[in-house]
């Protein structure tokens, strides 16, 4: 429903300004009277072949039919329009001059060469100056699409025709029925480069017909003359990653095949009844692109199984920041459920949305467009399947999880988000993440490159020049460490912040000594046993070896225990049960450290002694909270003074404290206003975080209101 793409692939959007847009959506139908449709009623083009004029004239008939009534009797055009700066053609339409496209005219050429029944093609049968129109119809688009008995996928004339041509009689000759293997490229036949010319074409790029194939019973491809079941295609792309091109063409080649092979997947999973969410499809459909931003969401709708969770109606006459607060509003109060905010939280702090409003229009900018087996997306979804806490496919618990009574306490301010939770507390110490490279990682044995994360007053520097503690001033985030039990907490909650992905997490975590494994043996220890993700781990401990937790380094804990680790190790070393790790467990071990470690994470203790994992983009001073209805914890960043939504607000404050105070209290008529509080304070989203004893729910529900405060989101 909107004009082609340009043909850098890599852009979100065309960079048509909203004017444009408009311009084009009234230029498609000019000339063209419309009937305002009502029930269930579509319009339908149909060729009219005794008038006069020459082959390449085209008149129709455009009349209104109710879709039941026409079901399986008509044809359904997917294509990708011109640009409204094109060369017009004209056509007629009920015996009046309309006129379109270049690109809208040679659609309809081939289409009546090779369809002599009723069609529908949307510029022409979907009246796209009116916006009201435009949005109803948006909902319509599977049902037009999936009802036809056809849906001819048109894709359009390039320069490269005759590659095209040669792929499209290829496909012709290749048989789909039996289990025989597709031999390609063939000489003389089909080449890459004829494979090439045809999943390059422009309208693989148009996100409009990814729903349009999609919901189809039946798809032809169109181009250059020749017409080839998609089908047919799906089963070639099978068998090319086994035949891969030159080594040095598939990456870009592979490219080129992202969309073709996704757009094949979507409809895969709805004729095996296996839909996607929003989020999911969104994320698969990434790299397409749309005139009319919107499109990204509202063209893809009908194909996700919760949709309305998000949009309850397509409307076009609001701007994209609004739809994107709208979705996040509705989906919110439609599962009880705030952990969409997280995705929000790379916006650039000058862009038009708020931290916790995730940009869907602009997919490939967030979190959500990570794709792999823990990503956000599907987690939310709940398709992810790691353990946590030892338990397969379920989510974090931290506010009760998917069981019992759900709430959620949310204030929605236009771009400002009320919430009430528990602060758990403020970053103090913060490590690397497995992303970070280092001065340590060229030479790691050598003392004077030894990395120094963080300097702090809890004397954190290189290990030869560490100051010795003042025993006289010793402040409250390093006590613990001079005292045993507090020392074994702290380093039995790293253990677990290590195993919390492990599915032996409840028997390892009973008694831990993980720390102390991974740091008291050798490299040749996790060449042996360590598997392939050895080296991951080895280097995140090296990077942190000097992390510094209430006084103690990472690796000095794992000496500081030694006494418990000994004692377990070597009474464990020649068994093989998982309640004791022994040697035999290394390549276990490190894969499950690898996999929280291979998030990006980065180990922190807050002052009050709290262990855990927080964002790639946290800092110090962040502060952490928990939220009814978010299944994680989440850090937040306090607003500057200098911010400009927390100057608003200390003027609207300010302006409002000080028109309290004004009174004569002589005047017994004058009404004396208390002063009014101070607004709540305002933060940024940075990301999530997993914090040891969080996580299971228990700290949640033993926490009294009076526990919790307000604080504003923006």
């Amino acid at each position: 429903m909107e004009p082609p793409v340009p043909s850098m692939q890599g852009s979100e959007e065309t960079d048509w300004s909203d004017s444009e847009r408009w311009e084009a959506f009234s230029e498609w139908s000019t000339g063209i009277a419309y009937n305002h449709l009502t029930g269930d009623k579509i319009r339908i083009l149909q060729r009219v072949h005794d008038e006069p004029g020459g082959a390449d004239e085209l008149r129709f008939t455009l009349t209104d039919r109710p879709l039941s009534d026409i079901e399986g009797q008509y044809v359904a055009v997917s294509y990708f329009w011109g640009k409204h700066t094109e060369e017009k053609r004209y056509i007629y339409i009920n015996g009046h001059r309309a006129f379109v496209t270049r690109r809208l005219y040679d659609t309809l050429l081939e289409v009546c060469r090779v369809c002599d029944i009723p069609f529908w093609v949307d510029a022409l049968c979907i009246n796209q100056s009116d916006l009201a129109e435009r949005s109803a119809q948006v909902l319509r688009m599977k049902a037009i699409y999936g009802k036809a008995k056809e849906v001819v996928a048109c894709l359009g004339s390039e320069d490269d025709d005759d590659h095209c041509s040669q792929m499209m009689r290829f496909l012709n000759s290749t048989s789909i029925d039996g289990p025989e293997k597709v031999e390609f490229p063939v000489r003389g036949k089909a080449s890459f480069d004829d494979l090439k010319a045809l999943v390059r074409r422009p309208y693989w790029r148009r996100v409009w017909i990814i729903q349009e194939i999609a919901a189809a019973k039946k798809v032809s491809l169109l181009a250059c003359e020749e017409q080839a079941p998609l089908d047919k295609l799906s089963h070639l792309l099978v068998h090319v990653d086994k035949q891969p091109p030159h080594q040095t063409e598939w990456p870009e080649f592979n490219r080129d095949l992202y969309l073709v092979r996704q757009i094949l997947d979507i409809r895969a999973r709805r004729i095996n009844d296996q839909p996607l969410r929003l989020l999911q499809i969104l994320v698969k459909t990434q790299r397409s692109l749309s005139t009319m931003p919107h499109d990204k969401v509202f063209g893809l709708l009908g194909l996700t199984t919760d949709g309305q969770d998000f949009v309850a109606e397509p409307d076009y006459k609001v701007s994209e920041a609004e739809v994107c607060k709208r979705m996040t509003r509705s989906f919110i109060e439609s599962r009880l459920n705030l952990d969409i905010i997280l995705a929000g939280s790379q916006n650039p702090e000058d862009s038009l949305l708020p931290s916790w409003c995730p940009d869907y229009l602009r997919i490939a900018n967030t979190p959500l467009a990570v794709e792999d087996d823990i990503s956000f997306v599907k987690y939310i979804s709940g398709e992810d399947k790691c353990h946590r806490l030892g338990k397969e496919g379920t989510m974090w618990e931290t506010t009760g999880g998917r069981t019992g009574e759900r709430r959620v306490h949310v204030d929605f301010r236009d771009d400002e988000l009320g919430l009430r939770g528990l602060r758990i507390g403020k970053i103090g110490v913060l490590g690397a993440s497995g992303l970070q490279r280092t001065a340590s990682d060229t030479d790691m044995d050598a003392e004077d490159h030894q990395f120094v994360l963080m300097k702090q007053d809890t004397g954190f520097a290189k290990r030869k020049s560490r100051p010795k503690p003042n025993k006289s001033n010793n402040s409250e985030g390093r006590r613990p460490s001079s005292e045993p039990k507090r020392g074994y907490s702290t380093y039995d909650g790293i253990c677990r912040m290590l195993l919390i992905y492990d599915r032996h997490y409840t028997e390892f975590t009973k008694n831990p000594i993980v720390l102390g494994m991974l740091y008291n043996i050798g490299y040749l220890a996790y060449a042996a046993f360590g598997g392939s993700k050895a080296d991951m781990v080895w280097h995140w401990l090296q990077r942190n070896r000097n992390l510094s937790i209430h006084g103690k380094t990472l690796r000095d804990r794992a000496f500081y225990s030694w006494d418990r680790v000994g004692h377990n190790y070597l009474a464990g070393f020649f068994k093989l049960s998982a309640r004791t790790m022994t040697v035999w467990q290394y390549h276990h071990i490190t894969e499950s450290v690898a996999r929280i470690i291979g998030q990006h994470v980065r180990l922190m203790s807050t002052a009050a002694g709290e262990v855990g994992w927080v964002h790639l983009n946290a800092k110090l001073d962040d502060e952490i909270f928990l939220f009814e209805g978010c299944s994680l914890p989440i850090v937040l960043r306090p607003l500057s003074s200098l911010h400009p939504r927390m100057s608003s607000a200390q003027k609207l404050s300010a302006t409002t404290l000080n028109l309290g105070m004004r009174h004569r209290p002589s005047d017994p008529s004058v009404t004396v206003v208390a002063p009014q509080p101070p607004p709540p304070p305002m933060y940024r989203v940075v990301g999530h975080a997993i914090v040891d004893g969080y996580m299971d729910g228990q700290r949640w529900a033993s926490t009294d209101s009076d526990q919790l405060v307000d604080i504003t989101v923006v």
